[in-house]
């Protein structure tokens, strides 16, 4: 049981996350005293098409720089990299770029070097960090940039590359998929609905009201409080209806996790 002065005691939080995310921000927040419902409300899986990858990978030598947008991109590409039998050190000819420390870290577990991370961890950070590292981005014209991601990801990184003359292979390595919830959990968060709600991704958002239906789930949101991981993911939740009340200061699960005892401290 929590203590009664913990940051967040007693209170009732819904984490809708993916799994790489939910253990260490369960555990954070059932330290800050709170009552924790982790709703999987996101599924990743290895992408339907496989060729576009298959074709990057057997092109690897000629990429001066792998970007990696997150952990899941590292997970599934080096995954295929063993499926086909290839040593993971062919990616070794190239630069690689993660765009924040959990991606950095997967990469460090694998044995991979990260010659780059960006101080904003997110593609507009990466177009900063990589502008700064060659001068301009204008640099970049001619290299070929290979950017293992999700299918559903943003464009902006790879437009914004390829206006200044960058050769980028975009390729799907994985997709995200709404998972089969348990109608039991879900009557059990519309019975005792959430004081503090956290996404950690847009598509946590989408998906979060696609499973609960759009009327109801903004419906919950108007009531709770919502803490989410980056700008990005409030900008997604703002188009919904719902300004996010914390947003850390980095986006990272320790910021975040931070930034939510912050607030309840002060509204105690």
């Amino acid at each position: 049981m929590s203590a009664p002065d913990s940051p967040l005691a007693r209170k009732r939080v819904l984490i809708a996350c993916s799994d790489m995310k939910a253990e260490k921000l369960a555990s954070g927040l059932t330290d800050l005293g709170a009552d924790v419902t982790v709703f999987p409300v996101i599924s990743m899986v290895p992408a339907a098409d496989k060729a576009p990858l298959d074709n990057a990978l057997d092109r690897l030598q000629e990429f001066a720089w792998i970007i990696f947008t997150s952990a899941y991109g590292v997970r599934y590409f080096l995954n295929r990299m063993v499926e086909r039998g290839m040593p993971v050190q062919r990616c070794d000819t190239a630069a690689i770029c993660a765009v924040g420390p959990a991606t950095a870290q997967a990469l460090h577990e694998t044995g991979k070097r990260v010659s780059l991370i960006p101080e904003k961890y997110d593609a507009e950070g990466i177009l900063a960090a990589l502008g700064k590292k060659h001068g301009g981005l204008h640099a970049l014209e001619g290299l070929r940039i290979l950017l293992p991601r999700a299918r559903e990801a943003r464009d902006l990184l790879p437009d914004t590359l390829r206006a200044h003359g960058a050769l980028v292979d975009a390729v799907p390595c994985y997709e995200n998929r709404v998972p089969q919830i348990r109608p039991d959990l879900v009557q059990a968060i519309l019975a005792r609905p959430p004081e503090l709600v956290v996404f950690t991704s847009s598509s946590t958002v989408n998906n979060f009201l696609a499973i609960l239906g759009i009327e109801e789930g903004r419906n919950m949101l108007a009531r709770a409080r919502v803490a989410v991981l980056g700008p990005i993911t409030c900008r997604t939740l703002a188009a919904h209806g719902k300004d996010a009340e914390i947003v850390p200061r980095e986006s990272t699960i320790d910021s975040l996790l931070e930034r939510i005892g912050e607030y309840f401290t002060r509204e105690r």
